[in-house]
């Protein structure tokens, strides 16, 4: 069996606060200023789109949606969004 009892703790967060530093840190308003500036790769890509649509299709034809999205650099959301302005379009 392992003897784990010569490794030290190390306390990584340092000494906690005084009390008196954080009395009545509830009631402060938080501060974004500095999250602010920082973008991350999701605010990037977000779309608006919220609702799930899934659905089984054959693999042949999962394969050709995906080829298209692919080969013009969009999403599959995107894609089936065209489709559909496309159908409406020309189908009336």
């Amino acid at each position: 069996m392992a003897d784990f009892s010569n490794l030290k703790k190390k306390n990584r967060l340092g000494a906690p606060p005084q009390a008196s530093e954080v009395k009545n840190n509830l009631q402060l308003p938080e501060s974004h200023e500095a999250s602010e500036d920082l973008i991350d790769k999701r605010t990037l890509k977000k779309t608006g789109r919220t609702h799930q649509l899934a659905t089984r299709v054959k693999f042949e034809f999962y394969k050709r949606v995906k080829r298209l999205a692919l080969d013009n650099d969009i999403t599959i959301a995107e894609l089936l969004e065209k489709a559909i302005d496309s159908f409406e379009k020309y189908s009336s």
